[in-house]
């Protein structure tokens, strides 16, 4: 389904084997990503550099891009965080898709409030509540923007002196 979309990370192949114990093990071949958004935040505090504002902008107007690809399809991430976005010469991929769900159009099934991460969760899903929609993957998305922003020099000179 998400094979060709922008901003997500491409399967390339698929495979079974069969581990010591017999059992069948599927195995997934992605696209080559250099690193992770996670990787980059903790580049940027161990220089003690900040994210130039061009490429705050680029990276989040990316995620909503691949973002919107898989809500089109009617899939929810629902585990959105630094971690689970990787770069290809330095281009987003939203990847790790194993939390994600077709959400049902009418909500008449009931979903796990216990996704994404917990410093990503959604109100809705800090309180239990098991009728969400795709806001719960734009929540995540803010809270990913708060932390690129505390790594963004507001204004000229912000950088300066750090």
């Amino acid at each position: 389904m998400l094979r060709g979309k922008k901003n997500v990370v491409q399967l390339l192949d698929f495979f079974y084997s069969i581990d010591d114990k017999q059992r069948i093990i599927q195995n997934t071949v992605l696209e080559f990503c250099d690193m992770s958004l996670e990787d980059v935040l903790k580049d940027m505090d161990r220089k003690k550099e900040y994210l130039p504002m061009p490429t705050l902008k680029k990276y989040i107007k990316e995620i909503f891009t691949g973002l919107q690809s898989m809500h089109d399809l009617g899939i929810a991430h629902r585990d959105l965080k630094p971690e689970n976005i990787l770069l290809k010469n330095q281009e987003i991929r939203i990847c790790d898709v194993g939390s994600s769900k077709v959400l049902d159009k009418s909500s008449a099934h009931m979903n796990t409030p216990y996704v994404v991460s917990r410093y990503y969760r959604a109100p809705e899903l800090i309180l239990a509540c098991n009728k969400y929609d795709f806001s719960i993957d734009i929540w995540a998305v803010g809270c990913i923007l708060f932390e690129l922003l505390l790594k963004t020099p507001m204004f000229p000179g912000d950088a300066e002196g750090i």
